[in-house]
């Protein structure tokens, strides 16, 4: 990772696309006959962050893409993210008593095909994580996938993948998870690209091979949730998201908590209304909440049934401690340097 001098705020994204996504028979296709390249791309932003406003970004991107694409549905290719976040943005949250910080990232991207140009978002959820106590850098990880795309007859021949603007849509709390007051609560930011760089991520070929296998796929993110210490007597949620990366619409049949002790159930699931049916490249969110009433560790497992003929099943695991009084938060230090305000003489 990149790290800038201060005040700039350096965000290092690693896209590690996987085979994992596809079906078997596009595994073999894409690893004997199309290949993947490996490609980097570093990029310069000015991005508008609440009051202490335009700071500096570069985003930083590694991945692993295809040199061709075939003619049909090609299924997404997922990717992790790596977000570095140096000291000093740290230490500018610390003052606002942040203690967390959650939300999502977005890439602004077009595919430029030899007739066409189609817009292409790259959504990373950033799941909540907790900031240092003390003044350092940090890193944030999310995880997200390149969408599906339709490639067309017209479509065939050269292609490429440009990057745009960058947007930031981010939430921060307090230790106990309540939110944070404006003006750093909760805020959109838009990055916005500084111009006169190179901005193609990927350049790739459109051909005529048969499309490939066009079954459901059903990919679960993050793969565990974990509460921490919550008080007892109170709640907490937290956010899956269930994604189709596959080919034809996929269905999840049934959500179940497992493991859990008859006399104490703190887990509830409740998934949206769209999550019977995704069609290809939906997503959908389920919120699970924690209500702790005893003073130990709690765990299940939540099992999430669908039509994906290689995982039917998918298991994520959940736990959560109860605690009677969570620790009181620590005492800001301010910098060593830090002058102590002038006495002034009463008149």
């Amino acid at each position: 990772m990149l790290f800038l001098p201060p005040p700039l705020l350096t965000l290092g994204i690693l896209l590690v696309t996987t085979s994992t996504s596809l079906p078997a028979a596009e595994r073999v296709n894409a690893s004997k006959d199309q290949g993947m390249k490996e490609v980097s791309l570093s990029l310069d932003y000015v991005c508008g962050l609440p009051v202490i406003e335009d700071q500096p970004i570069t985003l930083d991107i590694t991945t692993s893409l295809p040199r061709e694409l075939s003619k049909g549905m090609n299924p997404a290719l997922e990717m992790t993210a790596i977000q570095a976040i140096p000291r000093d943005v740290q230490f500018f949250m610390s003052l606002f008593r942040v203690a967390k910080i959650e939300g999502q990232a977005r890439i602004l991207a077009t595919l430029e095909l030899p007739y066409r140009e189609q817009p292409w978002e790259l959504e990373l959820p950033v799941p909540t994580i907790a900031l240092p106590s003390s003044r350092g850098a940090f890193d944030i990880l999310a995880e997200g996938a390149l969408p599906p795309v339709n490639l067309e007859y017209t479509d065939l021949g050269k292609a490429l993948i440009r990057v745009g603007d960058l947007l930031l849509d981010l939430k921060t709390l307090r230790a106990n998870g309540d939110p944070v007051a404006a003006p750093v609560g909760e805020f959109s930011a838009h990055c916005r690209q500084l111009p006169g760089q190179d901005n193609v991520l990927h350049r790739f070929t459109v051909t005529d091979a048969p499309a490939p296998n066009n079954d459901p796929a059903i990919h679960v993110m993050p793969e565990s949730l974990d509460f921490g210490s919550v008080q007892s007597g109170g709640y907490i949620f937290k956010t899956l998201t269930i994604s189709n990366t596959g080919g034809t619409d996929l269905g999840i049949n049934n959500f179940a908590l497992e493991n859990a002790r008859s006399d104490f159930i703190g887990f509830t699931v409740a998934p949206s209304s769209n999550c019977s049916v995704l069609a290809v490249g939906e997503s959908c969110n389920v919120v699970v909440a924690y209500y702790p009433r005893e003073d130990q560790e709690q765990s299940v497992n939540l099992v999430i049934d669908s039509g994906d003929p290689e995982k039917p099943q998918v298991t994520i695991p959940v736990t959560g401690t109860s605690v009677q009084q969570l620790p009181m938060e620590e005492t800001l230090t301010l910098p060593e340097e830090a002058q102590p305000l002038p006495e002034f003489e009463e008149e």
